[in-house]
């Protein structure tokens, strides 16, 4: 135990001193977003909603309100949550491998992660669904591997998630991804299974509750019901490069999106992004509210989708490739001098790095998992859990978005590395374990080294 404070120590020096060198007499980012999340954020502190359009969800407003409306503070005190997810890391790692320096190793690759620690100093969302995200997998783990029975933990859990789909509404599919878990889980548990069905009933009311409590106040402010009215801005993100399908009805539409999409896609190289430039232009050609629009762009895509499903399955798996690419977002000229060489050095080594990590991850946990036995379930359920949720995010993204698809992976960053280098280990272990079974009895390592 004073090994595992000392290593926790260390690892606490080194991402602060990681923030620092990164962060250190530069000023916080503020993105396309942040304009938004203070308008919401505004409008809680008022109590006046006219002017809520239902395009944000509440925590990261409520979050920012915490912190002052002060973008120094809100840098800082997601600083703090990047450090905690470190310690989250290694304790997940630790209660698996109980190997204290692959512990120290996984949170040490979130510690010094350069696109972190730069998203950590953006007034967005990001940086606070990270430690959630690793958060909600800590407490499920922790739920599935063992005997708890509290119907409080359970709806901790469901809190968690809450919270998380309403920071960001895609990661809604949390709660599901959860919930089957948790009931194989059950299932297995033989005479615990009553006392389990009441946390699992106790994790989706308090999971579904706020959600829905969210969705039901947009519906009296902006007739809009469900936590986000952004739905149809992002199918469009898929539907937009045959829009001219649609039916006369949209034809408004049509005459000033297509003209756009050319300059869009001429100046960007794609059609996606185009309903952003034009958005407010729509709304006032249209007359219709921000929640209207939405909706009316959410019945043509849908047309356009059942119209052309080989044309948008091939848009989904594009974006869902994305999801895959590493994020350069941040990587921008903030800094003077020799530190400024530093960041972009790590930045393009990292860069390809997370790109090899990746695609680990795409193969390693499932070859790891296929390795394992029928009752060896213990050992594998946290890869499959962080497999299928990781997995379940990037295709729920795809199918409903094609945007900046590698910040949304962002999140996921540090369960990704974990997968891979657990899984390594494992693997490693495993293979020692059988080249060690096929030693002959009595024979020592040393002399089957030499016969080999």
């Amino acid at each position: 135990m004073k090994s595992q404070t000392k290593l926790m120590l260390v690892l606490v020096i080194i991402a602060a001193a990681a923030r620092v060198f990164v962060h250190y007499d530069s000023d916080p980012i503020v993105s396309l977003d942040t304009p938004s999340y203070e308008l919401v954020a505004d409008c809680i502190r008022s109590l006046d909603f006219s002017t809520y359009d239902g395009e944000r969800t509440p925590v990261y407003p409520v979050f920012m309100l915490l912190c002052g409306m002060n973008y120094f503070t809100i840098m800082l005190v997601q600083s703090v949550l990047g450090v905690v997810t470190c310690l989250l890391l290694f304790a997940l790692a630790l209660r698996h491998t109980h190997n204290e320096r692959l512990a120290f190793l996984v949170a040490l690759t979130h510690a010094l992660a350069v696109n972190q620690i730069l998203i950590e100093g953006a007034v967005m969302a990001e940086a606070l669904t990270t430690v959630l995200v690793v958060g909600s997998i800590f407490q499920c783990d922790r739920l599935i591997q063992t005997s708890e029975q509290r119907a409080a933990s359970y709806a901790l859990l469901g809190v968690v998630t809450a919270v998380i789909g309403l920071t960001k509404p895609f990661l809604q599919i949390l709660p599901a991804v959860y919930f089957s878990f948790l009931f194989l889980r059950r299932r297995r548990d033989g005479l615990m299974r009553r006392a389990k069905l009441y946390g699992i009933i106790a994790f989706s009311c308090a999971a579904a509750l706020p959600i829905l409590g969210w969705s039901t106040f947009n519906y009296s402010t902006v007739g809009h019901f469900g936590p986000s009215t952004m739905l149809g801005y992002a199918l469009v993100g898929h539907t937009g490069a045959f829009i001219e399908s649609a039916p006369e009805e949209y034809s408004e539409i049509k005459k000033t999106f297509l003209p756009a999409r050319e300059a869009h896609t001429a100046r960007t190289g794609h059609p996606a992004q185009t309903i952003w430039g034009i958005r407010k232009t729509l709304m006032e050609q249209t007359g219709l509210s921000h929640a209207e629009l939405s909706r009316v762009l959410t019945r043509m895509s849908v047309g356009l989708i059942l119209q052309h499903p080989l044309r948008y399955a091939g848009s989904a798996f594009q974006a869902w490739t994305n999801f895959w690419h590493v994020s350069k977002w941040g990587i921008q000229a903030r800094y003077r001098g020799l530190r400024d060489e530093i960041v972009r050095t790590i930045c393009r080594i990292e860069k390809y790095t997370l790109a090899g990590v990746n695609f680990l991850f795409l193969t390693l946990p499932f070859l790891w998992i296929a390795r394992r036995k029928v009752n060896d379930e213990c050992s594998s359920s946290l890869q499959m859990l962080i497999v299928a949720t990781v997995l379940s995010v990037s295709l729920a993204q795809a199918l409903v978005a094609y945007g900046e698809s590698p910040r949304y992976s962002l999140p996921f960053q540090p369960l990704i590395c974990f997968a891979v280098i657990t899984c390594t280990y494992r693997l490693w272990v495993d293979y020692g374990r059988r080249h060690l079974r096929k030693v002959p009895e009595g024979t020592s390592r040393q002399e089957s080294r030499s016969a080999g």
